[in-house]
């Protein structure tokens, strides 16, 4: 079976390739009918990585949030035409202590072999996870970020000390928003601070009980555990400033991605 792939060969240009998938095995098959294009993938089109991490990496396919639909399921596990999240973690052995997500020896799309912008995916069927029929699209498209936040969030229930009276969120992006989001659905009495650098952007946590750009933040602030969602250059920033704001024994989660020291 010939598919198509759409590689990025060098920053802002993409061709095609073709590629032969193997139908006499038991992968599955699906056609990416929703891509969510994440800040990862813009640094890469960009041409914004080290120039050493794009010419190892480059050529490659893009994307590693998608959903789409089943083609083809030789396992039986998947009808076909049912709608599925594809997981971009590609885990190559198991280990007793360390959860897939965190072995060095795993794979992940679109960093370091094909992500989902192709025509059809070639993948277990441990990495589907099946969605209702009926879920906008549109949003399920996210749920590889939105696993982000959620798992983040369980880490810091079963790590973090018991007094939760105010934690905050650097971030005022996608990441800390949809981070503050599930946080505060499912810690409602604890007081939610937001830190961020975009005021307008800020306005839109409504439902925090505070928001402060980081130029701003009163000396009386405190907060008892924190969420680094931020990334990029500023993440080593957001890290020192919760420093200076948290109480101690205080857990700190690092959600952001940063190739900086």
């Amino acid at each position: 079976m010939i598919n198509t792939v759409y590689q990025l060969v060098a920053p802002r240009r993409f061709e095609i390739k073709y590629s032969d998938i193997d139908l006499n095995n038991n992968k599955v098959i699906v056609r990416p009918t929703y891509l969510s294009i994440c800040n990862a993938d813009q640094r890469y089109y960009q041409g914004l990585r080290d120039a050493e991490i794009l010419r190892k990496k480059l050529p490659m396919a893009l994307i590693h949030e998608a959903i789409g639909e089943v083609v083809r399921d030789p396992s039986g596990n998947f009808k076909t035409g049912e709608l599925v999240v594809m997981v971009p973690n590609t885990p190559v052995e198991e280990d007793d202590i360390i959860a897939e997500n965190y072995l060095r020896s795993s794979k992940f799309r679109a960093s370091g072999f094909d992500g989902f912008m192709q025509e059809y995916v070639e993948i277990t069927p441990d990495r589907l996870v099946r969605l209702p029929q009926d879920i906008d699209r549109t949003v399920a498209a996210f749920t590889e970020i939105v696993s982000v936040s959620v798992h983040a969030i369980g880490r810091f229930d079963k790590i973090a000390h018991k007094r939760r009276n105010v934690v905050g969120i650097w971030g005022d992006g996608n990441l800390g928003y949809i981070t503050a989001v599930f946080f505060k659905t499912m810690f409602p009495e604890t007081k939610l601070y937001i830190f961020g650098v975009n005021p307008d952007k800020l306005q839109d946590f409504t439902f925090a009980d505070a928001t402060f750009t980081v130029e701003h933040i009163p000396e009386d602030v405190k907060i008892d555990h924190a969420f680094e969602c931020v990334g990029g250059a500023g993440s080593g920033k957001a890290i020192n400033q919760i420093i200076d704001y948290i109480n101690p024994e205080g857990t700190i989660s690092i959600l952001g991605v940063s190739e900086y020291p």
